[in-house]
């Protein structure tokens, strides 16, 4: 009986013990370090995408068939079996290379080591972007029938993360939800902007009338369009803070973050207002 006993404590000892292993486990595990948007809007006219929440449970694998150097070493494009065909990645490297130095010129940028963007593809075809920055690799799930021109969209934007680990440092890994992905977006330009010359005009068009909190997370919602909407108010924000407060400024609100959430970063000690009081001050801008 007193045996029976001490096993059963031992039980109940081992079981939150192997928990914690299995807990520490996963946080040890490589995480994609942040998740583009799987859709970018088509010219002046937004529309819903899908696939976005699955994006983050991204894993790197190596892919199974053919690959291909591109742009001088500085882009490595590989590409999986049931995702783009080798032809049609050598078609899609100069585009992407195009991309890449147009966002390097848009943020004052540059990459400081040769980065691999691997196309592969979900079961479902699901379409996802991921950068695990650390690592310098891009992950884009796409089915061979993905228009090449929405992939060089969404890589533009996840360049964009790459170039911030880069100039940030082990910064970029805690910075604010708003400033990384508002960062990402607003770098991309010309790639999401569709028909409009601003990020501002864009936000004002689309989404003037309802505009979200700029402090809210997108599983707020649990909804891929407030997800999308948020991806360009944020953008738009970045916009008025590098016009309003210039470029030294950003880079300082930038750093500052205290872990990948909305509103982590120094907002009072940087831009002399908590993010309720910049965020009246934005919309305020906004306003026609």
């Amino acid at each position: 009986m007193e045996d029976s006993l001490d096993r059963s404590r031992w039980a109940r000892l081992l079981v939150p013990l192997v928990a914690l292993l299995v807990i520490a486990a996963v946080l040890r595990a490589p995480q994609p370090t942040i998740v583009a948007p799987p859709d970018v809007l088509a010219p002046a006219a937004p529309r819903a995408f899908s696939g976005q929440l699955a994006a983050r449970q991204a894993t790197v694998a190596p892919p199974d068939s053919q690959s291909v150097l591109a742009a001088a070493g500085r882009l490595r494009l590989t590409t999986a079996s049931g995702s783009y065909s080798l032809e049609r990645v050598q078609a899609i490297a100069s585009s992407v290379e195009v991309a890449l130095d147009y966002v390097e010129q848009r943020t004052g940028l540059r990459l400081s080591g040769p980065v691999t963007i691997s196309f592969d593809r979900r079961e479902s075809c699901a379409l996802d972007g991921a950068a695990f920055t650390e690592r310098r690799v891009i992950m884009l799930y796409a089915c061979p029938d993905l228009p090449p021109q929405r992939a060089v969209n969404i890589l533009a934007h996840e360049l964009v993360h790459q170039l911030a680990h880069d100039h940030w440092g082990a910064a970029h890994l805690q910075a604010d939800l708003i400033l990384s992905e508002g960062f990402a977006t607003w770098g991309a330009g010309r790639y999401w902007l569709g028909e409009s010359a601003s990020f501002r005009a864009f936000v004002v068009q689309h989404y003037g009338a309802q505009l979200l909190p700029l402090g809210a997370h997108y599983r707020d919602y649990a909804s891929i369009a407030a997800m999308n909407q948020l991806y360009y108010q944020w953008a738009a924000l970045v916009e008025w803070i590098l016009e309003a407060h210039g470029r030294a400024a950003f880079d300082r609100l930038y750093a500052s973050g205290q872990g990948p959430t909305p509103a982590s970063a120094n907002y009072l000690g940087v831009l002399g207002g908590d993010l309720g009081a910049v965020e009246a001050a934005w919309r305020a801008w906004l306003a026609p």
